[in-house]
């Protein structure tokens, strides 16, 4: 898309991109094909289609392992797509939405099932659901319902013990503000109350394990997307 021109063996293209050129591609010495993509990601991906040393993917900013994953997932370039799955596993914690868009388009359900608890955490609903491909909106709304329901089990065992009941209601206090003052815990709340459980406080140990069983009847978004999935 920058006018820069590249010189690509058309043999490497027809073995190691599966998209890139049609199986009844009939070569025109000296015909330039315009690409979408920029000369710095087209650059790394070039790199993939010889027997060469593979890009150091763990250096690039996100936006351009972005294109360059979006790139490998357009032209099927194999092992260019595997290292970018590879990587987006790695920086998923610093870009869950961008890292589950990513994951929802391509189908990679590990990824999808591992950012989906983090956006559900960090993003709001508005949000999600502007990047989110329209047709995973509806899993999404059913996948996020759940997670709020989830969460009235969380905290409604605090409401059983009213904090002027013993001494250890300071404790229970704090828990509970500690809980509140973040939009969707569940994923850590163990942590969370393990730490207030320490004391030894029979009632607070019972809301971390019932917490915790919560926490484990949480349906992966996958799930929701794939209901017919049998893997």
């Amino acid at each position: 898309s920058d006018n820069v021109l590249f010189f690509i063996h058309r043999e490497s293209l027809k073995y190691s991109a599966a998209r890139f050129l049609p199986v009844e591609f009939k070569a025109i010495k000296h015909e330039i094909v315009p690409l979408t993509e920029t000369s710095e990601v087209l650059e790394l991906l070039f790199i993939f289609l010889y027997q060469k040393p593979l890009p150091d993917v763990k250096g690039l900013s996100f936006e351009i392992l972005t294109h360059l994953a979006e790139a490998a997932e357009k032209y099927q370039v194999f092992s260019a797509m595997m290292i970018c799955n590879m990587r987006m596993t790695v920086v998923f914690k610093d870009h869950p939405l961008d890292v589950l868009r990513y994951a929802v388009i391509h189908h990679y359900k590990e990824l999808i099932d591992i950012a989906a608890p983090l956006v559900i955490e960090c993003q709001p609903l508005p949000e999600t659901i502007d990047r989110l491909p329209p047709n995973t909106i509806a899993a999404w709304i059913k996948y996020y319902q759940q997670w709020l329901d989830a969460l009235v089990k969380v905290y409604h065992p605090y409401s059983c013990y009213p904090l002027c009941s013993n001494s250890h209601s300071p404790r229970r206090a704090k828990a509970m503000e500690d809980l509140m003052g973040r939009r969707f815990v569940l994923h850590n709340v163990g942590n969370i109350l393990a730490y207030y459980a320490a004391s030894g406080h029979s009632a607070i140990q019972e809301w971390q394990y019932n917490s915790l069983r919560t926490m484990n009847t949480i349906t992966p978004f996958s799930e929701f997307l794939y209901p017919n999935s049998s893997s």
